[in-house]
Formats: structure tokens, C-alpha cells, sequence
């Protein structure tokens, strides 16, 4: 009987050392799984439930169609960018702030990566995304011409003639939500948010009037540069015109 109990025994644990081991194996798998950008996206990763993307970007990065941008196809660079000025205090948004003071430089890498690769789908029935007629013919000489007079460099040198952006600094235009764009300029000119490239930005919104904002938001949102997005009809798309003043 003390060898029959010993084998039990000894076969009790065996089973267990294996399951045991099956379990260490999915919890591998799980953690592997966990690392990726999208769930991190779905469930914040380190910065917890509270802190996931989809919860104020949309369950495809598509924004609210208000004051949340976009994020499916964002240049990889440039979200890196924006990840590290939120942390270093150079953007100022709490809740941002926040969740990227909790990730690390391989979550955030994971998460550029993730949304590079999703396509910009205009958020469904909601209000702000495109204006409902061509925005005042103004908009589109300002972002495709700019003001020599003023010194302003049209927005089409930096954000793209069809405002895709050009390079990893300058981010698409085209597809973002026209009240997060003219929020943004706001921003800019008010000097709540700051770190940009020689203060191009700063300048340019400077220049810009109080009731040139709105309009020029609503013309960059509806550019044709996005994947899968509306966009305004060709009789509101002026041709760009080379700006001395900007070299381009």
C-alpha cells in the first residue's frame, strides 16, 4: 500500500507540475497578446481601464467629431512626438498627461504603431467632422496660399496641399475634426500650448484673425487627404500657388 500511495503520489504531482506549466505557457501567450498596441489601446495598458484610447478616441481611432482627434492613421513620429510633450508638460491635457506619464516608450511605440495602420474613417453621425457647404472662399487661399502681406505661410507648406502633412512634425489636417482644429489654434495663439519647430505654429495663429479661425478649421478638416473621409467638392479646392515668402 506505501508504494501505491507513493506512486499517487508522485503521479499527483506530476499532473500538476504539467498543468501548472500549461497555465504558465497562456499566461506567456496572454501577456504577449496584452503587449500589443491594440489592446493596449483597449485597455490602457499601465495606465489601467481608465486610461484606454478607445474610451475618448473611438473603438477605430476616429475621434468624436468634436474636440478628440483623430488618431487612425497618424504619422508614427508624430504621435511619439505628442506622447512625450504630454509627459514633459510641453502639451498641457490632464488626462493625457496622465496616461502617458503611466506608459512606457515601448507601450507608446506599440500604440504609434497600432494606429498608423488604421485607416482615418470619419466618425458616424455626429456634428463638426465637415462643414455643410464650402467654407468662405477666404479659408481655402489662406491654407493653400497664405498672406504675403502678413507674412503668413500657407498652411498647405507644412500640412500638405491635400492636408496629409508633410514629414513625421507636421500632422494631417485633413479628417480631423474641425472643432479640435480651430481649438487647437487657440491654443496656440493663447500660448497654452507651445513646442513647436521655431514657433511656427505660435506665429501663424497670431496672425491669423478671430473669425478666420472657424473657417479655416472647417476647410482643413474637409481636405481630401484622409483615407475613407469625405471630402469637400473639387470647386472648393483652389490650386496651390508657390509662396515666396515660404520657399515653397
Amino acid at each position: 500500500m506505501g508504494r501505491i500511495h507513493n506512486y499517487l503520489l508522485k503521479a499527483t504531482l506530476c499532473a500538476a507540475v504539467v498543468v501548472t506549466g500549461a497555465g504558465c505557457s497562456r499566461q506567456h501567450q496572454a501577456g504577449a497578446f496584452e503587449a500589443t498596441g491594440e489592446v493596449i489601446a483597449q485597455g490602457g495598458g499601465d495606465a489601467g481601464v481608465d486610461g484606454a484610447c478607445v474610451v475618448c478616441h473611438g473603438l477605430q481611432g476616429q475621434g468624436d467629431g468634436e474636440t478628440v482627434p483623430r488618431l487612425a492613421a497618424m504619422d508614427r513620429g508624430y504621435f511619439l512626438q505628442q506622447m512625450e510633450n504630454y509627459d514633459n508638460g510641453a502639451r498641457n491635457h490632464a488626462q493625457m498627461s496622465w496616461i502617458a506619464g503611466r506608459l512606457d516608450n515601448q507601450a507608446r511605440v506599440r500604440l504609434a504603431d497600432y494606429y498608423a495602420t488604421l485607416p482615418a474613417t470619419a466618425p458616424v453621425e455626429v456634428s463638426g467632422v465637415l462643414p455643410p457647404t464650402c467654407p468662405p472662399a477666404f479659408a481655402a487661399t489662406l491654407y493653400q496660399q497664405g498672406d504675403p502681406e502678413r507674412g503668413l505661410v500657407a498652411c498647405a507648406t507644412c500640412h500638405g496641399v491635400r492636408g496629409e502633412g508633410v514629414g513625421t512634425g507636421n500632422p494631417p489636417l485633413a479628417g480631423q475634426p474641425a472643432p479640435y482644429v480651430e481649438q487647437q489654434l487657440r491654443l496656440w495663439r493663447t500660448g497654452k500650448r507651445y513646442g513647436d519647430a521655431m514657433h511656427a505654429m505660435t506665429g501663424v495663429s497670431r496672425l491669423l484673425a478671430e473669425d478666420e479661425l472657424a473657417p479655416l478649421a472647417d476647410y482643413s478638416a474637409a481636405l481630401p487627404g484622409a483615407t475613407s473621409y469625405p471630402a469637400l467638392p473639387a470647386t472648393c479646392l483652389p490650386a496651390r500657388h508657390p509662396d515666396p515668402r515660404s520657399g515653397a
